[in-house]
């Protein structure tokens, strides 16, 4: 009796480690998710800072103060 009890024990383990794969799996996949959003979020200020210097640059007033 004592065998099978030691298999049911191990069977019961593997299932348990495998919920906790999928949970994490899960939750690393959400946490990706936000950190494409922020990149893209980033990527689009980073975008907007550019064209504003270049704007800046190009304007008639700034040309004074260019070295």
């Amino acid at each position: 009796p004592s065998t099978e009890q030691q298999s049911n024990d191990s069977n019961h383990i593997a299932t348990l480690d495998s919920i906790k794969l999928e949970s994490n799996n899960h939750l690393n996949g959400n946490i990706q998710h936000q950190l494409d959003l922020k990149l893209d979020e980033n990527a689009k200020l980073l975008i907007q800072l550019r064209q504003a210097q270049y704007d800046r640059l190009c304007q008639p007033s700034n040309k004074i103060h260019q070295i």
